[in-house]
Formats: structure tokens, sequence, C-alpha cells
């Protein structure tokens, strides 16, 4: 089941602040503060994650095969469940990181 999610991530400290801003908030995943609403205005989030999904998986292979199928279009956070990450990352393609210059064009193409 994918539900779609907005994810906010609070500067350190103001937590509170974030969570006074925000309404439909329906869950808390280590710093992440979770709503099942549109994004709203808040000064309190350092990141927003728009149309953020929350997959429930039942094994690495399955969560391998539904990466793979977003292509790049994910992060880990790993707040919990450290090594089945890893595990997961390991069998997944890798991507270079590349170093981008101060001051450097942003790419136009998608990621």
């Amino acid at each position: 089941m994918i539900r779609q999610l907005t994810v906010y991530h609070p500067f350190k400290g103001f937590e509170d602040q974030l969570r006074d801003d925000l309404n439909g908030i329906v869950s808390t995943h280590g710093q992440l503060i979770i709503t099942d609403k549109p994004p709203q205005k808040t000064y309190w989030a350092q990141n927003i994650w728009f149309d953020a999904q929350k997959v429930s998986i039942d094994s690495i292979g399955k969560a391998v095969s539904i990466l793979k199928n977003m292509q790049r279009s994910w992060y880990p956070y790993s707040h919990t469940c450290h090594r089945r990450i890893a595990l997961i990352q390991e069998k997944l393609p890798r991507l270079e990181k590349k170093r981008r210059k101060y001051l450097e064009k942003i790419p136009k193409s998608a990621l």
C-alpha cells in the first residue's frame, strides 16, 4: 500500500514550533514530521519532501524491486533498521555522486 504524504525536516531545536504550524500530522519518524496534507507554509522546516510515499514491504527483495521502479527518485532515511537499509542499497545499482562546484549551474535534466 502506498500513501502520498508530505514530510518536514525541522531545524534543530524548532521541532515544537514546526509541530504547532502543521495540520494533519500522522506520525513522526526520527526527526521527520509526516502529514497527510498538501505542503503547508512554514518557516521551521529546513527541508520539505513533497509527494513523499510510505511503502509497506515484506522483504528486502520487494523493497529492491519497488525502489528500482522509482529509479533515482528516492532517498534512504535511516532512523532505525540501519542494516536492513544497507542490505537493500547493496542490491541496487550504484549511483555516482557528482561533486558540484560552488555556484555551478543546476542541470535542467531530470534526476
